[in-house]
């Protein structure tokens, strides 16, 4: 066979159907759940990210008016 022939064969069988080999099926786009958009990911994170930030803040004022700890 000339080498141009076998990798059309071996394409060809697979990308067709095998038994007992299942393809995968779609995108995150058809996947059920919760659906937002980047924008609103990223909104989110930053969000907790000041929130945590805060708590953080609040912690070291609050210890350092009590005087507890170094």
């Amino acid at each position: 066979m000339a080498r141009g022939s076998s990798q059309s064969q071996s394409s060809t069988s697979a990308s067709g159907s095998r038994p007992g080999v299942v393809a995968p099926r779609g995108s995150a786009a058809a996947a059920a759940g919760l659906k937002i958009s980047p924008t609103v990911v990223l909104v989110m994170s930053l969000c907790f990210i000041g929130f945590v930030t805060a708590l953080h803040v609040f912690g070291k004022l609050y210890r350092a008016k009590t005087g507890a700890g170094p």
